[in-house]
């Protein structure tokens, strides 16, 4: 899915990037189809999470329960959010934030790369935020699998990456999401608009 991706984003330098992001992750899920189907290992699937960068803008979308997070002064500006059936509940106000992560159904994809449909009988489509993301300096973007937010608060990651450079910052957040159980992958990127990201600051509050 990662070289898929890739390697379709990359044929098309000057495109818009949104569509070489939808169309990417819909290849990938081609891909890894037509490699089920070939080496007999049918339903292996992965969710995944990928962002253009054009200047202080980045683009984004995903698939599944992967995210992207952008922080700033240690602060959670703003998140993706999962495709989940858990998810679903939480936006219907039938559960709160808190409770969906020991709810019963936590995990249960809605869709994913691997999957010609989604829960609904739809067929697979990635979600592409249609407004980039606008990054001003020392800003952070993370990127991880739910190896990470399953075991660490979002507030958690915002601040544990304040103040650091991006390879520090990231495998201090693998190194504590595996003290903490590290059940599951915990795949990590970190990019800071500049060399560090930006200390934390507890008056900053994200518009």
């Amino acid at each position: 899915a990662v070289q898929v991706v890739e390697d379709f984003v990359a044929e098309d330098a000057h495109g818009d990037p949104r569509e070489r992001i939808y169309n990417g992750l819909l290849e990938a899920n081609k891909a890894i189809l037509e490699e089920g189907k070939r080496s007999g290992t049918r339903g292996m699937g992965t969710t995944g999470v990928a962002a253009v960068m054009r200047g202080n803008r980045t683009f984004v979308g995903l698939v599944g329960d992967s995210r992207l997070y952008h922080i700033r002064k240690g602060q959670v500006l703003w998140r993706t959010l999962d495709h989940t059936r858990v998810q679903m509940l939480v936006d219907q106000g039938e559960i709160t934030d808190e409770e969906s992560r020991n709810h019963p159904e936590a995990g249960m994809l809605t869709r994913a790369l691997g999957h010609q449909r989604m829960a609904d009988g739809r067929p697979l489509e990635p979600e592409v935020l249609q407004e980039a993301l606008e990054l001003q300096e020392l800003d952070v973007v993370v990127m991880s699998s739910d190896g990470l937010h399953d075991l660490l608060d979002d507030w958690e990651i915002a601040q544990m990456v304040a103040g650091k450079e991006p390879d520090e910052a990231a495998e201090h957040l693998v190194d504590t999401a595996c003290e903490r159980g590290g059940h599951d992958n915990v795949t990590v990127a970190v990019i800071t608009a500049g060399r560090r990201a930006a200390e934390y600051d507890p008056d900053y509050v994200p518009e």
